[in-house]
């Protein structure tokens, strides 16, 4: 890291590391101000500190840094040996052109050098929904955009996926997709899409669904037996009962057809109506 010797009043921020580009040196008048940090054009996260290096011969002299946006940064005399290194935090998250200014102790201007530095903006919210809008214990949940976070300075944007159950945080993952497996009927599911570029995280677009009841499945229905009179009982049986949501208790119901014309019966009850066929009728059911 830089140093030249000089007291370090700042707060906590990122080191840019040794400068290994010529700083710019201004000897006319008789004094030197050489500006070591920041570069020129140099970005800087959000939440990053700028750090200021600078290096005069004048140590009776005053060090003003102004900014195009937020005024004045900081106004110091250097230490003894001319050095001072400045962090300033909180900048606004724009395009600054920064002036750095050497002043003579009877207000005279000196030296001024310039610099051009950006503070990142983050991506802007992103607008989702959950698809689909009533799902099941049967359905995958997927992450849908309406609008895509809009980065200011267009740079790339990518995004995480930061899922919560009941409000209780479960998983974070690059993929907008949460199994089917994983829910249960009656959970609250919602997710955060947080988009990024490479100085930070936006805000977040949020979605929310809440988990239905899967119906049940049957693999086969039969009437028994195939064959008959009009005296024979009818049953209606079902094989291969089948419920995503797991232990509920099976309640099937019962609807029955003769020639085609549904019946007027109970349907809890898995046998034919008496006296609702003849000779010659076909019987049916549906469960």
């Amino acid at each position: 890291a830089l140093n030249h010797g000089g007291l370090w009043d700042s707060v906590a921020g990122g080191d840019h590391g040794v400068v290994d580009t010529p700083a710019d040196v201004d000897t006319s008048g008789g004094a030197t101000l050489i500006v070591d940090e920041p570069l020129d054009d140099a970005v800087f996260g959000p939440d990053e500190p700028v750090r200021f290096a600078v290096k005069t011969t004048c140590v009776a002299c005053t060090i003003r840094a102004l900014s195009s946006l937020d005024d004045l940064l900081f106004a110091e005399r250097p230490a003894s040996d001319g050095g001072l290194h400045r962090s300033v935090k909180g900048m606004t998250p724009a395009t600054h052109v920064v002036s750095i200014v050497l002043e003579h102790p009877d207000g005279r201007l000196l030296k001024d050098v310039t610099r051009v530095v950006r503070v990142d903006q983050v991506p802007e919210a992103p607008t989702v929904h959950l698809e689909p809008l009533q799902p099941t214990t049967s359905d995958d949940l997927k992450v849908v955009f309406d609008a895509y976070a809009r980065d200011p300075e267009a740079d790339p944007v990518t995004y995480v996926y930061r899922w919560s159950k009941k409000g209780l945080p479960v998983t974070e993952t690059a993929n907008p997709l949460l199994p089917a497996a994983r829910t249960t009927r009656g959970d609250v599911w919602s997710v955060s899409a947080v988009p990024s570029d490479a100085w930070g995280e936006g805000p977040a677009g949020q979605a929310e669904v809440s988990i239905g009841n899967s119906p049940p499945a049957l693999e086969t229905v039969v009437v028994l037996p195939s064959l008959g009179t009009a005296n024979t009982e009818f049953r209606c049986v079902y094989y291969g009962w089948s419920d995503p949501d797991g232990a509920d208790p099976e309640l099937p119901r019962f609807a029955f057809l003769v020639g085609g014309v549904a019946l007027e019966a109970p349907d809890d009850v898995a046998v034919f109506p008496a006296g609702t066929y003849k000779r010659g009728d076909t019987v049916a059911c549906r469960v």
